[in-house]
């Protein structure tokens, strides 16, 4: 659970205890919009612990349970597509996030359809996922092969949300190949802007190693930008 804080000069901050579990470590982490920018030396800081409730949350998910949507003092920031339908397969096969621009009102990405279907607003994936003796892509998904959002935690909180998603990329039999945590963090950096950070983490859902490979076009995390009026999909 997060925790308030304020620097001297009535910045918050958020504040979470990081467990790891394969040391065993504790760690604090601290996150704040610097006004200024710091340098790589050591810097003193005052931290002045606030009630939870000392000041208004300005994030919030709205909608459904698979496809909800970050606001930001009511602006969208995301909605999540996170639906997975085997009747309605070529539209569910991967979720996604949809990207808006910082003062809610223009959508930034990409959904369903287009010349390249696959390509939808933020997403992960390679098109050559080895384990064991098969390839799998899950770039195109298609023929069975899919990702399946299965579970994730909504983290609203003054300075920055986070929303942790877990995700198995599964092969055309439905058994998981890949174990997949997407969290995507939006700050609220003031005048009506937002700033987002993304995290991937990635381990074979098996006994079998997992090789990822796939050219820069085909391989990582993408995000497919909107066309605009005049423009040409390639």
């Amino acid at each position: 659970t997060p925790a308030l804080a304020r620097l001297d000069d009535d910045t918050l901050v958020r504040a979470d205890v990081i467990a790891r579990p394969d040391s065993g470590d504790v760690t604090l982490r601290l996150r704040w919009v610097a006004l200024e920018a710091l340098d790589a030396s050591t810097h003193d800081l005052a931290l002045h612990w606030l009630p939870r409730d000392a000041v208004l949350c300005p994030f919030a998910w709205t909608g459904p349970a698979d496809a909800r949507t970050l606001t930001l003092h009511g602006r969208r920031v995301w909605p999540f597509e996170a639906r997975f339908d085997k009747e309605d397969f070529d539209a569910t096969y991967k979720p996604f996030h949809e990207l808006w621009s910082p003062d809610g009102a223009t959508l930034l990405t990409k959904g369903l359809g287009g010349t390249h279907p696959h390509h939808r607003g933020l997403f992960v994936g390679w098109n050559k996922t080895s384990s064991g003796d098969a390839t799998h892509d899950f770039w195109h998904c298609g023929e069975g092969r899919h990702q399946r959002c299965i579970d994730r935690v909504e983290s609203p909180f003054a300075v920055v949300a986070d929303e942790r998603s877990s995700i198995e990329w599964r092969d055309a039999d439905g058994s998981a190949v890949v174990r997949e945590t997407r969290t995507l963090s939006a700050w609220d950096a003031g005048d009506d802007r937002h700033v987002l950070d993304l995290v991937v983490e990635l381990s074979s859902a098996s006994d079998h190693p997992v090789t990822l490979r796939g050219d820069a076009q085909h391989a990582g995390c993408h995000v497919r930008l909107a066309l605009f009026p005049g423009s040409k999909e390639i």
